[in-house]
């Protein structure tokens, strides 16, 4: 029988280039319920990589070089395999409890993976199948199976929405809707009865039709644009922020929190400006801001952040001038928390034509670190690259990203 052991030998180079990315899987409500990770060779195409290797080569680069609870930030972690890897996976350091395992679409259920899920499940691993050749079969083993992966657009709409009913009688068994690319898709699968929907229709691009927005979206525009103004004094800062009593007092519990770690207790507004500068409140007051938007997701939030922080790291690991990194990353999602065009939004702020065009079209040397961030986010391989950046640097710069990001939601 293969063992840890063999895995490392046989499967993991630590020359070669892996890059990760985690997909979120969303529940009814919005929220992350896991994250399938995601994973390409820089040398290699999946394609060029026996299956039972490339599973090996992801859970081995992310024992070895990662801690992969600090990527899951308490959620669940999804992580496709193969039959023939799944008594190796016994063997490996993982938190069983909190891993789901995903097996290839139409695997054929036949005794010998059975016993090996009977163990995997025993240890407390969940597993996930897909594909309808051996539906009848999945639902008859249902106890084997935790969830049930559903391509949106490997069957006919009418056979999408009416195969949760397939599953009625198997109260153990949850759905997965997969390839959900808009939010009407996404609520379709809801009432048809997934419990959970994965794909980019949170991140991806929208049409909006340019409209007037609400009072509190236009109030934290007018923040945004005193605070991001150069013309802006310290005294003006000040004084628009100090004015905003909830975002002051949540601005000054951030900042006396362990995520500065401060050496005293920093008691104004003003005090804040001083000691950190203007860069430093006016990012947070943002963040803040837009957090305290209302009506849209966490987990927008979240993209923000991301995006905001891995265009600084990138732009530090390449030696760049950060200033206007971390801005464009953190307003590229305005239009998602704003639910209006990006170019409405960023032509009522004082922005740089190199950070508008950057967000916008993605030009120049910020637009370069944005793109990356956002294939990332989107696991698009051809185009995650910054400057001469390995696949190594970036992908680090992704890990303290998501760990300053959780961070930080946790405490906002």
């Amino acid at each position: 029988m293969p063992t840890l052991a063999t895995a490392e030998t046989a499967n993991f180079d630590p020359n070669t280039n892996v890059m990760v990315a985690r997909q979120p899987v969303y529940n009814q409500n919005l929220g992350i319920y896991a994250y399938e990770f995601l994973f390409r060779c820089h040398n290699r195409s999946i394609e060029d990589i026996d299956a039972t290797d490339a599973s090996g080569e992801v859970l081995s680069n992310f024992i070895f070089h990662f801690n992969i609870e600090d990527m899951m930030c308490g959620r669940k972690a999804i992580l496709n395999t193969t039959t023939e890897f799944l008594p190796i996976i016994a063997n490996m350091p993982l938190p069983a409890n909190k891993i789901i395992l995903d097996i290839p679409d139409d695997t054929p259920i036949d005794k010998p993976l059975l016993e090996q899920l009977k163990d995997l499940t025993s240890r407390g691993y969940e597993v996930s199948a897909g594909g309808t050749k051996y539906l009848d079969d999945i639902i008859s083993y249902a106890e084997y199976f935790d969830l049930y992966r559903v391509n949106s657009t490997a069957i006919d709409k009418e056979q999408f929405l009416d195969l949760p009913n397939a599953f009625r009688k198997s109260k153990r068994i949850q759905l997965i809707a997969t390839m959900i690319e808009t939010l009407p898709d996404y609520m379709q699968a809801n009432q048809a009865g997934y419990e959970f929907s994965q794909g980019y229709f949170l991140s991806h691009p929208r049409e909006y039709i340019e409209k007037t927005l609400p009072d509190s979206k236009v109030a934290i525009l007018n923040l945004l644009s005193t605070v991001f103004s150069n013309d802006s004094t310290i005294e003006e800062l000040n004084q628009i922020i100090s004015e905003d009593v909830s975002l002051s007092f949540k601005l000054l519990k951030l900042i006396n929190s362990p995520f500065f770690a401060l050496k005293s207790s920093v008691e104004s507004i003003r005090n804040a400006l001083v000691l950190l500068g203007r860069t430093e409140i006016r990012n947070f007051a943002a963040i803040i801001s837009l957090k305290n938007c209302g009506d849209q997701p966490i987990a927008l939030i979240e993209i923000a952040l991301l995006r905001a922080k891995i265009c600084e790291l990138l732009a530090e690991a390449a030696d760049q001038d950060t200033d206007g990194y971390f801005t464009a990353g953190m307003f590229s999602a305005l239009d998602l928390l704003m639910n209006a065009p990006i170019k409405q939004i960023l032509n009522q702020l004082p922005l740089s034509e190199e950070l508008k065009t950057g967000i916008i079209n993605k030009d120049g040397p910020i637009g370069e670190a944005l793109n990356c961030a956002i294939s990332i986010e989107n696991g698009e391989w051809g185009e995650i690259a910054f400057k001469d950046l390995s696949n190594k640097e970036i992908l680090k710069a992704y890990h303290k990203a998501i760990q300053w990001s959780e961070e930080l939601l946790s405490l906002i």
